[in-house]
């Protein structure tokens, strides 16, 4: 997250009501904090590192995940990036961190994704890894629509339209 926000938060599974589901934040800083099902965050100025948990209750079965996300005012807007990414011959050498939203997943196992900012603004990330592995071969749990990431990555343009290009999924949220 580049910017302040307000994450509604899921307290109920997707496809089964009797799925519940509490949320924790373990932030200390005043960043981040979750209250009334929703997450409020403030990026503060300096960068700081929050976790996110969610326990999922069905039944007798409790699973807890956890979600690490950067806080930081560095992170590039996609408007920033589409607009670099426009005026490169080739892609950059340094890379570049974005955030938004999954609008759609073009490739499964590459893991092309497009993803929209706060500002409205979209982008094709040409080729996701996470944990160092590609999209399709990762066998964790991956990042669908609507999930908000950050990705890591070169900013270039092919056959004149910019975007991002192999890039690491550092947090899902």
């Amino acid at each position: 997250f580049s910017s302040d926000a307000v994450v509604e938060l899921a307290a109920k599974g997707k496809y089964y009501d009797d799925v519940a589901i509490t949320w924790a934040c373990d932030d200390t800083t005043g960043a981040a904090a979750i209250a009334d099902g929703k997450l409020t965050i403030v990026v503060p100025d300096k960068e700081v590192t929050v976790k996110v948990t969610a326990t999922v209750v069905c039944g007798d079965v409790t699973e807890t995940k956890t979600f690490e996300t950067k806080l930081s005012k560095s992170i590039t807007s996609i408007k920033d990036l589409l607009t670099l990414g426009a005026a490169q011959e080739s892609y950059t050498a340094e890379k570049y961190i974005a955030g938004g939203i999954i609008t759609e997943i073009q490739n499964d196992q590459y893991g092309n994704i497009v993803i929209k900012d706060e500002n409205g603004d979209s982008i094709l990330v040409y080729g996701t890894f996470i944990d160092g592995k590609k999209y399709g071969d990762f066998e964790g749990t991956k990042p669908v629509v609507g999930d908000y990431v950050v990705v890591v990555g070169v900013v270039g343009q092919y056959k004149g339209t910019a975007q991002m290009k192999n890039a690491d999924i550092t947090s899902i949220l």
